[in-house]
């Protein structure tokens, strides 16, 4: 059986560097702890989190909460979380809510009350007030907030911004009539609640729009019933053929075969632009040359594809850090291993992103 007195061995330092490294101590350096952590990883060395917790009354775990493990973009975040957990000595459990207000309490209740020390949680139902009651003062963050002023730390992402940018980039690269793949029509003034992400996308496509003298409305959105690849890929073929039967007589066919209406989708996410794209090939419209395509999130997924998908491309690794450093603050001071006494304010913390031109957009 493999023994720390082994780790310590491989990893040349000690026993007691050992330990404190697979606690996550900050008084170990990256490099030690990294080290340590390669030769825990090689030796196939296992804690024994039920004799640590009881000596030290912590697990070890953090609890990663989301909305839906199979959404592309969940998944690769929740792996980049998990990696740079691990180099800090944590062990990360994740559980999903699939967007119920009952799995969000009991998961709560059951799974981080009972095995993590803190949760990093991507609520859908739960304001942050009441995830502090179900928590009993273990530290948290969130991915996204039901509430103004949260009593947690919060990791969002620029959707306005971001998704402005990304239809300048369209119209800078020509295109004039671009649609709104995957919310419905709602007017820029209602585009109001900046914790709902999928509303802030829907502000930043429509804010472009009115920079560029165009005025949104419902005839520009298109609303699956969900943002899957598949169901985007059936609604966008629906919508593709009503817009051939309407513009016939004035959508003349060219060497590409199908003309339609509008000249660029974008997508409300990486995962629905899939579908986007596998739809535009089956009715043989050109990608980028009648229709540019551009997604959000930046899966990894959309590299791979042909046309490859242009994205705005969130960066996961620095998500990861900022979300697990901010919690590792968090657990220090409720154990009072900071040096300041005073406990910071919650902070919000955005994530990075750049805007990837691929080959589903024409070139600038």
């Amino acid at each position: 059986m493999v023994t720390m007195r082994d780790v310590a061995a491989l990893a040349g330092v000690s026993q007691a560097t050992v330990s404190y490294a697979l606690n996550g101590d900050p008084m170990i350096s990256e490099a030690t702890r990294s080290r340590v952590m390669a030769a825990a990883q090689e030796l196939d060395y296992a804690v024994n989190l039920s004799a640590r917790n009881l000596k030290s009354g912590k697990s070890g775990a953090i609890g990663l909460v989301v909305q839906e493990i199979a959404n592309p973009y969940v998944s690769q975040l929740a792996d980049a979380i998990s990696e740079y957990a691990l180099g800090k000595g944590l062990q990360t459990v994740i559980q999903q809510t699939l967007y119920r207000r009952e799995s969000e309490t009991t998961i709560l209740e059951h799974v981080i009350s009972a095995f993590c020390d803190a949760v990093i949680f991507s609520p859908s139902k739960l304001t942050s007030r009441q995830i502090k009651a179900q928590l009993h003062g273990k530290p948290a963050l969130l991915l996204s907030a039901q509430d103004e002023n949260p009593e947690y730390d919060v990791l969002q992402t620029p959707g306005k911004r971001a998704m402005r940018e990304a239809t300048d980039y369209l119209f800078a690269t020509g295109c004039r009539n671009p649609v709104f793949f995957g919310m419905p029509y709602i007017p820029l003034t209602k585009c109001i609640n900046p914790l709902n992400s999928a509303t802030t996308r829907v502000a930043g496509y429509e804010s472009s729009l009115a920079n560029h003298g165009m005025k949104p409305g419902p005839q520009q959105f298109i609303n699956p019933p969900d943002w899957s690849p598949g169901t985007s890929r059936q609604t966008m073929l629906d919508y593709i053929d009503y817009d051939l039967a309407s513009n016939y007589e004035n959508s003349p066919r060219n060497q590409y075969g199908n003309q339609v209406s509008f000249d660029a989708v974008v997508c409300i996410n990486d995962a629905a632009a899939l579908g986007v794209i596998r739809a535009l090939i089956d009715r043989n419209i050109s990608i980028p040359d009648q229709v540019s395509v551009i997604g959000f999130d930046g899966i990894s997924q959309g590299a791979f594809i042909a046309p490859s998908l242009s994205t705005v491309a969130f960066d996961f690794d620095d998500m990861a850090r900022q979300a697990v450093d901010t919690l590792v603050m968090r657990l220090d001071e409720a154990s009072g291993k900071t040096q300041t006494k005073t406990k910071q304010q919650p902070q919000r913390l955005t994530a990075h992103y750049q805007l990837l031109q691929r080959e589903s957009t024409k070139s600038l």
